[in-house]
């Protein structure tokens, strides 16, 4: 007799259906929130650009990124400097003693396609322009 047979030979499972429906209910309830904050986006986009603050800007797919640069400065501190990051509009580092320009407005980054066309990549806008770095030999962006 094996001590460490309580089944009498046959393998112990537990029911994990209902576990792992909830898992799938949670999985489609984040993507539902999710699908929904984009419509809200998308609506608020609309209204926004007929705006003139946004008037010739590219906004990126159904301009949703003119309701974020309508929520206003994003900021980041990293206990060195602290970063306002205002899209569409401007970058600033503060430090101790100095506050500089990285820099304003914005274009969207673009890759090069293997067909010689260009597209644009909404993962990045790049905001140059700053200020001259004089450690860099280079402006700031």
């Amino acid at each position: 007799e094996d001590e460490w047979d309580h089944a009498g030979g046959a393998a112990q499972c537990s029911d994990r259906c209902s576990e792992a429906e909830h898992e799938l209910e949670a999985e489609h309830a984040q993507a539902l929130a999710g699908s929904k904050a984009r419509a809200e986006y998308v609506e608020r986009a609309r209204a926004l650009k007929h705006d003139e603050r946004y008037q010739g800007i590219d906004g990126g797919p159904d301009d949703v990124f003119l309701a974020v640069a309508a929520e206003g400065c994003l900021g980041f501190d990293d206990s060195d400097y602290k970063y306002d990051v205002c899209p569409f509009e401007r970058v600033t580092q503060r430090g101790k003693a100095h506050k500089f320009s990285l820099g304003t407005k914005g274009t969207w980054s673009s890759s090069l396609w293997e067909d010689g066309s260009q597209h644009k990549d909404y993962g990045m806008l790049i905001m140059g322009g700053g200020e001259y770095c004089d450690a860099m030999k280079a402006r700031r962006q």
